[in-house]
């Protein structure tokens, strides 16, 4: 059992066959580089895409925090005026507006997010598809 212990040990595979390159195959270490900037830039649009997502739900929850405050005071307001009763159809007017004009300004947050990620892929694509056509065999 201690013979098979010491098995091994001091023998460099990769240093011995990586002289050898049989015809038609790409350089395996150019190859490796290539998916390694792949894997790279996957990480770079997973954290612009967090940070799109973490800037959108900070944005949520302002817009929830004037819609308290909103709703806060125009219950305040209710029935301090003579003309109280339309205060609330005013206010609910305004909240739609103000509600759709949220709706717009994720929304843009969102496809900005979205259109840096697919150019940054795009980008990357590109840059891949030459990296391999240079990786090819050599005529």
């Amino acid at each position: 059992m201690s013979d098979k212990a010491g098995f091994g040990q001091g023998f460099d595979l990769t240093g011995m066959m990586g002289g050898l390159k049989p015809p038609g195959m790409p350089d395996l270490g150019a190859l490796a580089q290539l998916h390694q900037r792949n894997l790279e830039t996957l990480m770079q649009v997973n954290a612009l895409m967090l940070g799109g997502a973490q800037a959108l739900a900070q944005r949520q929850m302002q817009i929830m925090q004037e819609s308290v405050s909103d709703l806060t005071g125009a219950m305040q307001g209710l029935g301090a005026t003579p003309g109280a009763m339309a205060q609330p159809m005013a206010a609910a007017q305004a909240a739609c507006a103000k509600g759709s004009a949220h709706l717009s300004e994720m929304a843009a947050m969102v496809q900005r997010t979205g259109a840096e990620a697919v150019a940054l892929l795009e980008r990357r694509f590109g840059e891949a598809m030459a990296e391999m056509g240079a990786l090819g065999p050599k005529g």
